[in-house]
């Protein structure tokens, strides 16, 4: 099981320069992209770019490269749920987060020190099999969860943007589950843990040739199962903070969502909006190298919204425990007969 991590507690940074950043953003981009390709635009030859890039990947800055999956194109549902704990018995707190942390429908664990301590992302296939994982969690953790907020994610505001590093935005793509076959899964399955795998590689794994492996992950980009392949970056490396601003709202009409394409197109610093079913109606999540930039970005939120949110609260990210870009439960279709 591959398991990321992108904020931790650390007073290690590490400063790129402008070619670091350059060749960061392609592979943010396109993570699969040659060097040769990177070369060219980043002015520099192959080998100086493959250096920087394993400069990077030992420095801590680049901790991995991975599918970016969308869910629903695979049929999935995605929840957030927030938890507030109990610091004793300090054991069971420690169980309860190695299950979360391990379980295979969970995409990521953030840890907070607010009004919230954990927040758990996972997928699933119905509304009955979330409800099962609730069930799960509070038999087994009832005597260390204090309260917990359930949400649903309806629509999913994407920045183009690593921070302060720009690259081009994604191309629109049809709405709507799409057809993959086990074949297609199993190549997803050998890409999860890293994306610039040679696709001859893959094929060796498999018993499949290299074309049909490129023809076969040309078509999930394509019908937009795979949106593209992503270096993954530790933002607390590179000096960043990250933030969760939670907001609710009294209405959110047409006008108001465009405003929220708005924000995650042109903000630098927002990485990412979630509009959401339950007691909160958005998650706008933050990344920023100081304090006075954190006022900024939600200073700016409020004022474009100010007419409809009711309440707001912003929760300080401790450390994220694991991120998985494609969680077990996808990758286990491949053993269950498909989607």
């Amino acid at each position: 099981m591959i398991k990321l991590s992108r904020i931790e507690p650390t007073e290690k940074t590490v400063k790129l320069d402008v070619k670091d950043r350059k060749i960061l953003s392609l592979l943010v981009r396109n993570a699969r992209a040659p060097a040769s390709s990177i070369a060219k635009k980043a002015q520099l030859s192959r080998d100086a770019v493959s250096y920087r890039i394993e400069r990077m990947q030992r420095q801590g800055a680049i901790v991995g490269f991975a599918p970016i999956v969308d869910f629903k194109k695979l049929g999935f549902y995605t929840f957030h749920l927030f938890l507030l704990v109990s610091e004793e018995p300090e054991e069971k707190r420690k169980e309860m987060l190695s299950y979360l942390v391990s379980h295979k429908n969970v995409t990521r664990v953030l840890e907070f020190n607010d009004r919230w301590d954990f927040e758990v992302s996972l997928v699933a296939r119905t509304i009955e099999d979330f409800n099962r994982f609730l069930r799960e969690i509070d038999d087994l953790f009832s005597g260390v969860i204090l309260e917990e907020d359930k949400l649903t994610v309806l629509e999913r505001y994407s920045s183009p943007y690593l921070p302060d590093i720009f690259y081009e935005e994604e191309k629109p793509r049809a709405s709507g589950t799409a057809e993959i076959d086990e074949k297609d899964l199993a190549i997803l399955k050998a890409l999860a843990p890293d994306a610039r795998k040679p696709y001859y590689d893959v094929g060796a794994e498999l018993g499949i040739d290299a074309d049909t492996v490129n023809n076969r992950v040309r078509r999930m980009l394509d019908s937009g199962v795979i949106k593209h392949f992503a270096a993954i970056v530790n933002l607390s490396i590179l000096g960043y903070s990250f933030y969760v601003f939670v907001s609710t709202l009294r209405t959110l009409n047409a006008k108001d969502e465009a405003k929220l394409h708005d924000i995650a197109a042109t903000d630098k610093h927002v990485l990412e909006i979630l509009k959401t079913l339950g007691d909160y109606d958005l998650l706008t999540y933050i990344a920023v190298e100081s304090p006075l930039m954190l006022h900024k970005a939600i200073k700016e939120i409020k004022r474009t919204f100010s007419h409809t949110i009711k309440n707001y609260l912003t929760l300080v990210t401790y450390k994220e425990h694991t991120f998985r870009p494609v969680p077990e439960a996808i990758l286990a279709a491949i053993y269950s007969g498909g989607l």
